[in-house]
């Protein structure tokens, strides 16, 4: 569906596509595309682009965001993936409530946060735990 999309084309025209869970999931998987890291940015790009136009994550979380996000956070061939998935993580923190999601997303968060070979996602991360759901 987006596979040829332009760099830029798409997180421009988001706020005109009608966002189904297929487009969305659709987004998702281009963030975890190997055959282009500019896909995998330009995906997490649009995302932050839905959270900015939506209001809330709902449409996200209910789409399983944070697993995608887990998936960036543990990619070591671009570093850049990281700072994206944990500033998507940080703009849905007030609406992360499942247990379960804060329990996995907490021990990524604690790794990053004693990590010294990323600074930016070290102190991305080490903000997010003092944030709620996560003190």
């Amino acid at each position: 569906m987006f596979r040829n999309c332009p760099y830029g084309l798409l997180v421009s025209n988001i706020a005109t596509l009608q966002l189904t869970p297929q487009v969305i999931q659709t987004i998702l998987q281009m963030t975890t595309s190997s055959e282009s890291p500019q896909m995998q940015v330009e995906a997490w790009a649009a995302i932050q682009k839905i959270l900015h136009t939506s209001g809330d994550g709902t449409l996200l979380l209910s789409e399983n965001v944070l697993k995608y996000c887990e998936a960036s956070l543990t990619d070591e061939t671009n570093p850049y993936l990281r700072i994206l998935a944990l500033n998507i993580i940080r703009l849905l923190t007030p609406s992360i409530t499942k247990e379960e999601d804060i329990q996995e997303l907490s021990e990524h968060l604690d790794r990053l946060a004693v990590s010294s070979s990323d600074a930016g996602a070290q102190q991305l991360a080490s903000e997010i735990k003092l944030s709620t759901p996560f003190k």
